[in-house]
């Protein structure tokens, strides 16, 4: 028998909003909240990211996951400089494709696909 619980969905909103070029940064960090938060979304405004609007289990306090929130966004995700990248090596080199690697190992017994995404492999010893 399987147990369901109630989910419920608040917006925390964020003063100062989050810069846009921060989105990324703040998405990264907004499921080490709170174990209770199932899904989130950013909740765009004119000066950036205004809120997230956080889907929990039922039982989670509202007010604690916004001072929460609002704690790694001052300290974690405000204080991130945003660099632009650079080039610091270029190849020039060019030729055709690389070969399929994953399929010439699978194709001699030295890699099999453990599920989804996932893969292993083992050298002759360990066979």
């Amino acid at each position: 028998m399987s147990e369901t619980t109630a989910a419920r969905t608040h917006v925390i909103g964020l003063d100062p909003p989050v810069p846009r070029t921060h989105a990324d940064e703040l998405a990264t960090r907004v499921f080490f909240v709170s174990e209770s938060i199932e899904d989130f979304a950013l909740v765009p405004s004119e000066a950036g990211i205004g809120a997230v609007r956080v889907t929990v289990r039922d039982g989670a306090d509202p007010g604690d996951l916004a001072r929460k929130l609002r704690y790694v966004v001052a300290n974690d995700v405000l204080g991130q400089r945003r660099a632009e990248p650079k080039v610091v090596w270029r190849g020039t080199a060019s030729g055709p494709p690389a070969r399929d690697v994953f399929g010439d190992l699978l194709r001699r017994g030295a890699a099999w696909e453990a599920g989804r995404g996932r893969s292993a492999s083992a050298s002759r010893s360990c066979r």
